[in-house]
């Protein structure tokens, strides 16, 4: 059976991302988890702050290192003077102060910037959020979906959304990282996060357009596609995010409705090049096999074309 992984040049996901040629580095290659929250999939790596080992969730569609409060030392990390607030699209806020850190995905290690988090709450039009369900702070996890105790002490944002100077990047951004190949385990499998991969390891990839280079606008770490219907072979093409912190599939399409797929509607996600030509295309089922529940609402007055989050459907199916 063929491979199929995606690579991305200039922008971050995984099969493969590149974002900056790195002086002759040798391939890391670090055990990439999956655990089951709710019958739905995060998964997460073992990073090193300071000299605190902390199993910290991998999120593409996030960006940023953050460890939540009473996890660090004093010693593993100087608090700074900046605050920070980020907020996810469940609807938690975090909040609390940058500051600086020796970080390490395995042996690639180096100061960084990170979020040290202070206080967890919900934003104002999601005022329901996950954190609400989970008994106070103590019992908070990201990724953790509301359940207590569930979940992350830390999260490894690897989007490349801008930040503002002297506020978290990508961390492996931070280490010098040239590109990095994410594959995520099915149950049952290992998954792996390899860093500055070889070339033989990256054999067979499809690349894939930036859409900010296709559309002339779009949000960082998008690329072209279309979401189709099988049963009725209705489409949805703008902008995809693929977004390891996410199971599921939403679009907010301009003039759409809110209204989900009923389960097991079977579906087609074409990755294109943005003028009507597919690179590369899955099928899948919606619903829970796959990770794949599918809603589409109304997208803001400001966004000009459909936006879609695919949560992990791609990185499982190929």
């Amino acid at each position: 059976m063929k491979t199929l992984a995606i690579v991305f040049a200039g922008i971050g996901f995984a099969g493969l991302t590149s974002f900056r040629a790195p002086a002759s580095a040798e391939p890391v290659e670090l055990p990439l988890r999956q655990t089951l929250v709710k019958g739905n999939p995060i998964y997460s790596v073992t990073v090193r702050v300071g000299s605190k080992l902390i199993e910290t969730g991998v999120d593409t569609g996030s960006t940023g290192l953050r460890v939540l409060p009473n996890v660090l030392k004093a010693t593993d990390a100087q608090a700074g003077q900046t605050p920070e607030t980020y907020f996810y699209g469940s609807g938690i806020k975090i909040d609390g102060v940058v500051g600086t850190a020796q970080i390490a995905f395995g042996n690639r290690a180096g100061p960084a910037l990170i979020q040290m988090v202070r206080n967890v709450g919900c934003t104002e039009n999601q005022p329901k959020c996950p954190f609400t369900r989970v008994g106070g702070i103590e019992h908070y996890g990201i990724m953790g979906q509301g359940v207590p105790d569930a979940g992350f002490k830390a999260i490894a944002g690897l989007r490349f959304a801008p930040s503002p100077p002297g506020t978290p990047a990508n961390p492996l951004v931070q280490l010098g990282v040239g590109r990095y190949l994410i594959d995520l385990p099915r149950r049952g499998e290992k998954g792996r996060l390899v860093l500055d991969p070889a070339p033989e390891q990256t054999q067979n990839f499809v690349e894939l357009p930036k859409a900010q280079d296709v559309f002339g606008t779009a949000q960082a770490n998008t690329v072209p596609g279309c979401l189709v219907n099988l049963t009725n072979n209705q489409s949805i093409c703008g902008t995809m995010l693929l977004d390891t912190g996410a199971p599921g599939i939403s679009a907010k399409v301009p003039g759409g409705a809110n209204a989900d797929w009923p389960p097991n509607t079977p579906g087609r996600i074409i990755f294109g090049d943005g003028h009507g030509h597919p690179l590369a295309s899955m099928d899948f089922i919606a619903g829970p096999a796959q990770h794949a529940h599918v809603h589409v609402g109304a997208a803001p007055p400001d966004q000009p074309r459909a936006y879609m989050s695919i949560g992990v459907t791609p990185y499982l199916a190929f």
